[in-house]
């Protein structure tokens, strides 16, 4: 029986990203929907069930932590990767304690963020500063 195709929720505020990222995952075969602020974030996950979350820091409305913790203190476990475009010692150790199992600082190589979601699936990764 074949798997049905893991479903991933974008949540970040700069469209061309979101769009380019959901381009290249949907490419590698996977359901991806998106959200461009923090409610919007939180609105999709009470009304969907994703696989997985990938959640920018700097959003409007709230952040992509606060989304996190919101979602963590409500006892949703959706696996979440935070990305930022900035390295930030604090955002990352503050993500990671929340639950968050990666930091990715953005790059326009969608192919890493791809490589990066399916390596998580496939179970090659648990927990990771990417």
């Amino acid at each position: 029986m074949e798997e049905s195709p893991k479903k991933i929720l974008i949540a970040d505020d700069d469209l061309n990203y979101s769009d380019y990222a959901k381009s290249a995952l949907t490419k590698a075969g996977f359901f991806v929907d998106t959200a461009g602020d923090g409610d919007e974030t939180l609105e999709k996950t009470n009304n969907k069930s994703y696989d997985m979350i990938l959640l920018d820091i700097l959003m409007p409305a709230k952040t992509g932590l606060e989304v996190l913790e919101e979602l963590r203190g409500k006892n949703d476990k959706t696996p979440a990767i935070v990305f930022t475009t900035l390295l930030n010692d604090e955002e990352r150790r503050q993500a990671l304690s929340l639950g968050a199992v990666g930091y990715y600082v953005k790059s326009t190589d969608f192919n890493e963020l791809v490589s990066i979601v399916s390596s998580y699936f496939s179970g090659q990764i648990k927990q990771t500063n990417v």
